[in-house]
């Protein structure tokens, strides 16, 4: 069933030249869906009710702040909360799913001292999770924290331009949920390595 989304944002952009910072304010207002028990035993049922209201602040930063360095990342502050429910019944209550702070860091370092030599890395972090729309004894995930790492290598052989490149996903080889949307929980990668060798012709 399609539906209404209202949006409001406004933000202010600092050009550096090789490095920019972003800022903007936003609200988000999204139809809700509540699961409904089975009056016959059967499934839960989802239906419409009330609003999530989404407001938040966002920090973005990208580019070249230094010679041989490249950032991207970001934080955002988000307040969830439930308005228009039914009966008021959940007016008030911050949504399921809905992680307070979010924030990553991804940073590419070319080495100096060997040609064609990228490290790379990235830290991502989420805040805790709630399942329940309940105020007494809701449940939730925890917040967790995840690094990535790996190296990219770019050079020539048989005349053909290379790149070989080598990410570990998950370095420390953390046990998380990464997410706990509509109730619904999605587990957390483990530590994942992976190998590539790309051939221009």
């Amino acid at each position: 069933m399609p539906f209404v989304t209202d949006q409001y944002e406004a933000g202010v952009k600092y050009d550096l030249g090789t490095f920019t910072v972003t800022a903007d304010v936003f609200q988000i207002a999204v139809p809700s869906a509540v699961e409904v028990a089975s009056t016959t035993g059967g499934s839960p049922t989802l239906e419409y009710d009330g609003l999530q209201r989404n407001r938040g602040i966002e920090l973005n930063l990208f580019g070249q702040p230094f010679d041989h360095l490249r950032l991207l990342g970001g934080v955002m502050y988000l307040d969830a909360e439930m308005t228009k429910t039914e009966g008021g019944l959940n007016d008030g209550r911050r949504a399921r799913g809905s992680p307070e702070f979010n924030a990553n860091l991804g940073a590419e370092w070319d080495v100096a001292m060997v040609p064609g030599l990228t490290v790379t890395g990235r830290v991502v972090y989420t805040s805790r999770e709630y399942i329940d729309l309940t105020t007494t004894n809701a449940r939730s995930i925890p917040a967790w924290t995840r690094v990535d790492a790996g190296i990219r290598y770019a050079f020539e052989a048989a005349g053909r331009p290379m790149q070989f490149r080598l990410t570990a996903d998950n370095l420390f080889d953390r046990n998380y949920w990464a997410a706990a949307s509509r109730g619904v929980l999605t587990m957390g990668a483990p530590r994942s390595i992976r190998a590539s060798l790309a051939i221009d012709f």
